[in-house]
């Protein structure tokens, strides 16, 4: 038997800020001397989340051949911007909140299949970009859980199914228990690393001729066990969480690139007219939810 409830997800984000040419863990950046920069506009909104705070910012090459030049990050900021944002067509005005960061006026929720646009000019350089929230049955994607668990000496895997009566072109999860809490609300990981608070990816081109997406997600567990519990049986009410979410479909393309070529990802990956970067939509669900299992203690093969 597994229960589950849709709560607010806090303090989780859908991406690592949109790296694209702009974006490293350094405070400097070395750049191309005869690069001439475009507006970079980087933004998310989340179906029943707050309208994000844009981010636009000028593009580089990173140096190669040629002249090169060191420069500060904050440099790289584009303050003072003219920006007209639309949702479904009527205008929302911003404001700069600090350097390249524009924060609507209002707080404003938005809407599954919600439409956004942009456009942006600074000093002579101009950029513009179309956002629309997906708009999927998410109430209907069926989760369950194997109701046996095997666990040698405690440890043991719990296989959590997921079947989606559509076919998104891209899919990130993560489940993770209790325990692992504080670690996933610190965490901003898009990488399938090892551990639960890691997203997993999954992709619509590895299901081809597939309408709808079936797929299991493993949740590593440690449950307490002695001598005593070997052979043994133990029903329990198991809590956990889901964290997904399903940007629009170029995200997919943007997400292969970034395991490709790591932090400098490739221009050509971008949803802006005139300039890079990404500004879509996406839904981002958080499920609490109880499954009743059985655990079956057991040694590992090797002892016997």
């Amino acid at each position: 038997m597994i229960t589950r409830k849709k709560t607010r997800m806090a303090g989780v984000a859908l991406m690592c800020a949109a790296a694209w040419t702009a974006v490293s863990c350094e405070m400097n950046a070395t750049v191309d001397a005869d690069h001439e920069p475009v507006l970079q506009i980087d933004a998310v909104f989340y179906s029943d989340e707050a309208m994000p705070v844009i981010r636009v910012r000028q593009s580089f090459h990173t140096a190669r051949k040629g002249g090169k030049f060191l420069v500060e990050k904050e440099a790289l900021e584009i303050s003072g911007a003219d920006i007209e944002l639309l949702r479904n067509g009527e205008p929302v005005s911003v404001t700069e909140e600090s350097p390249g960061h524009y924060q609507p006026d209002t707080e404003i929720i938005v809407e599954a299949g919600d439409h956004f646009e942009i456009h942006v000019h600074k000093d002579g350089m101009q950029a513009s970009a179309l956002a629309a929230v997906p708009d999927h049955p998410i109430d209907r994607i069926a989760i369950t859980t194997d109701e046996v668990v095997d666990a040698v000496w405690g440890r043991g895997d719990v296989p959590v199914q997921f079947h989606f009566p559509f076919m998104p072109e891209f899919t990130a999860i993560r489940i993770y228990s209790e325990e692992d809490t504080d670690d996933a609300e610190q965490s901003n990981l898009w990488l399938n690393g090892g551990g639960n608070v890691n997203y997993r990816s999954y992709y619509a081109s590895d299901h081809a001729g597939e309408d709808e997406l079936s797929i299991t997600h493993s949740l590593r567990l440690q449950f307490p066990a002695n001598e005593e519990d070997i052979d043994q049986q133990r029903t329990i009410l198991f809590p956990f969480y889901v964290d997904m979410v399903i940007p629009e479909p170029i995200y997919e393309t943007w997400h292969r690139h970034k395991f490709n070529y790591g932090d400098f990802t490739p221009l050509t990956v971008t949803n802006v007219e005139g300039g890079v970067g990404l500004f879509i939509g996406a839904v981002r669900v958080h499920y609490f939810i109880e499954a009743e299992l059985t655990i079956h203690f057991r040694r590992s093969d090797w002892e016997g």
